[in-house]
């Protein structure tokens, strides 16, 4: 290799390395890509269990039990980003601000709409935490980049901040390398 092809592949690795792609598709690139932890789901809790191949009995943080259809409302995939908002001065517990993609913006829309009046499952690696009712979209709707979907805690702060911590990559993992279109 000449002197000119060595210099140029450092630059390029530091290129990679400093510019915007930066470390999530770095650790892509390398097979360093980590396994997607804290996975949040929204699931229609079933109370009385009828069609046993699409709903499943699942565990709840309470030491209980829940039946949810197995088909997800929203995925960790539509949630680009995870806010936390203070519901006390003392900062011990959250509500959770979701920042969606354009399809979970529809999604939403569409949940808000069918469940106004039920409570929905708040899964956290396929365990039910807490159950909410679903509040409407905020922002200037589901074409507004800055959408935000409020659920309401509480969220004890260990759990928040994890989700937090986590949901932008689990995104990624999930998405593979979204394209631009996609991170709206």
């Amino acid at each position: 290799m000449t002197r000119q092809g060595a210099m140029l592949g450092v630059v390029a690795l530091a290129w990679l390395l400093l510019c915007g792609c930066m470390s999530r598709e770095w650790k892509r690139l390398i097979g360093d890509n980590p396994e997607p932890q804290n996975i949040i789901a929204i699931d229609q809790i079933v109370k009385y269990p009828r069609a046993k191949s699409i709903e499943k009995e699942i565990d709840t943080f309470s030491g209980g039990k829940i039946c949810v259809n197995a088909n997800s409302l929203l995925f960790a995939n539509a949630i680009k980003k995870v806010e936390l908002l203070p519901r006390d001065p003392s900062s011990k517990f959250y509500d959770l601000k979701l920042r969606l993609t354009r399809k979970g913006r529809l999604l939403w829309m569409q949940i808000a709409a069918e469940f106004a009046h039920e409570k929905l499952a708040f899964l956290i690696d396929g365990m039910c935490y807490r159950t909410f009712k679903p509040r409407a979209l905020g922002g200037g709707g589901y074409e507004d980049k800055n959408g935000f979907v409020i659920i309401d805690g509480p969220f004890d702060k260990f759990t928040a901040e994890a989700l937090a911590k986590h949901a932008e990559d689990n995104f990624y993992y999930f998405n593979g390398n979204p394209s631009r279109s996609e991170k709206n």
